[in-house]
C-alpha cells in the first residue's frame, strides 16, 4: 500500500536527511529556517536552474502538521532534552546526545577560534572573516580543523593569502595531508574560501541548496563593512532555494583606478607565484581559482550528500524525484 506524502513532507524529510548526513538533529525552528522554498528535487540539487513548481507554504502551523504526520508514519522521530525538542530520522535518537557533546566541545574550541580571528584582524587587507562548515554550527569534533571564508580588499586576494599562509606555517596552524602530521596539528586553519570584495558571487561553486546552506550558515568573526549582507545580496539567486537575508542593493563604495591597477599588478605576481608552487607540489588540482576568488573545497562532496539523501528518501517510500 502506497503512502501519500505532500510536497512539504518531502521538503521536511529532505531537510532532516541533509542534517542527518552531518549527524545533526534539528529543532522545529531550525527546520523552518533550513526548509527549501520549493519541492523540486532536480532544482534543489542543481540539475536545473529554474523550476515551475509552486512555492511551498512554509508557515509554522503547516510545518507542525507535517512533522506530526511524518512521526505518525514512523519516518522521523523526536526527543526532548531539557526544554528543547529535537527532530531526526527514525532510529537516530543517539544524535541528540551527540549534539549536546559537540556543543560542549565547541566551547572548548572557542579559544582557538578567537586566536585565529585576532591574528587575521591584524591584516589591513582582510575585511571580514567568517567561520564555516561544522564549526559554524557547533558540530565539529574537538580537534577538527577550523574552516574559514575570508573577504579581502579589491586586488589583494593573493597578496593576503601569501602572508596568511606564511603566518599559519609559523604558528603551526596549516592543515596537513599526512595522517600523523595531521594528528599533531590540531585545530588547524582551513582557509577554504577567499573572495575579493568586488567579486562576492559564489555561483562558480555551483548552484544548489548545498551552496545556499553554506551561505546561510556562515558565522561572522569580524566584519568591517557589513560584508555578510553584501555576500547575500550578490547571491540573490540562491534565495530562490532558501530564505537567506536582505533584499536591498549593495553599496560597493568608491574606486581609485590608479591605485587599483598597481595592486592588481602585485596581486597577479602573487597569484602566479602561488599557483606555480601548488602545481609543483600537488600537480593539477580540481579547484576553482582566479584573481578574485579561490575555492579550495572538493566539488564532489555535494554529490555524495545528495546521493545519500536520495537513498534515504527512496528507502522511506518517498518517490517524487
Amino acid at each position: 500500500m502506497s503512502v501519500y506524502f505532500s510536497d512539504l513532507d518531502h521538503a521536511v524529510f529532505f531537510t532532516l536527511s541533509y542534517s542527518d548526513y552531518f549527524n545533526f538533529p534539528l529543532t522545529k525552528k531550525e527546520i523552518h529556517q533550513r526548509l527549501a522554498k520549493v519541492w523540486d528535487w532536480r532544482f534543489l540539487i542543481g540539475q536545473k536552474l529554474t523550476t515551475n513548481k509552486l512555492m511551498l507554504k512554509r508557515d509554522k502551523a503547516l510545518l507542525q502538521k507535517s512533522l506530526e504526520s511524518l512521526e505518525k508514519k514512523e519516518k522521523i522521530a523526536s526527543l526532548a532534552k531539557g526544554k528543547t525538542v529535537y527532530y531526526f530520522l527514525k532510529g537516530r535518537q543517539d544524535l541528540v546526545g551527540l549534539r549536546s557533546s559537540k556543543k560542549t566541545m565547541a566551547k572548548n574550541r572557542q579559544s582557538a577560534i578567537n586566536q585565529a580571528s585576532n591574528y587575521l584582524q591584524r591584516f589591513p587587507s582582510i575585511k571580514a572573516v567568517f567561520l564555516t562548515g561544522s564549526s559554524a554550527l557547533n558540530n565539529a569534533d574537538l580537534d577538527d580543523d577550523l574552516d574559514f571564508c575570508l573577504i579581502v580588499k579589491k586586488n589583494t586576494l593573493w597578496i593576503s593569502r601569501f602572508f596568511v599562509i606564511l603566518l599559519a606555517k609559523i604558528l603551526g596552524k596549516q592543515p596537513q595531508i599526512d595522517a600523523q602530521a595531521k594528528n599533531n596539528n590540531k585545530q588547524a586553519w582551513c582557509l577554504n574560501l577567499w573572495l575579493d570584495e568586488s567579486s562576492l558571487d559564489i555561483v562558480n561553486r555551483g548552484f544548489s541548496i548545498y551552496q545556499a546552506y553554506e551561505l546561510k550558515q556562515m558565522r561572522s568573526l569580524f566584519d568591517r563593512d557589513n560584508l555578510k549582507e553584501k555576500i547575500l545580496l550578490n547571491n540573490k539567486q540562491f534565495a530562490e532555494l532558501l530564505a537567506l537575508g536582505p533584499e536591498n542593493e549593495p553599496n560597493l563604495g568608491s574606486k581609485n583606478k590608479i591605485f587599483d591597477y598597481c595592486l592588481w599588478l602585485v596581486n597577479v605576481f602573487f597569484y602566479a607565484l602561488q599557483n606555480i608552487y601548488r602545481y609543483l607540489l600537488f600537480g593539477k588540482e580540481d579547484y576553482f581559482i582566479n584573481l578574485q576568488q579561490a575555492h579550495f573545497n572538493q566539488f564532489d562532496r555535494q554529490e555524495k550528500i545528495f546521493k545519500d539523501i536520495k537513498n534515504k528518501m527512496k528507502a522511506n517510500a518517498f518517490s517524487d524525484f
